[in-house]
């Protein structure tokens, strides 16, 4: 694996959580 698949998955990882987080915090805010 080269050292920019990492960088692109470590990337795509970190907007995933991100939305995750502000699809959970726009559930539970009410």
């Amino acid at each position: 694996m080269k050292t920019s698949d990492s960088v692109i998955i470590r990337g795509y990882s970190i907007i995933y959580n991100t939305k995750l987080l502000l699809f959970l915090l726009k559930n539970t805010s009410i």
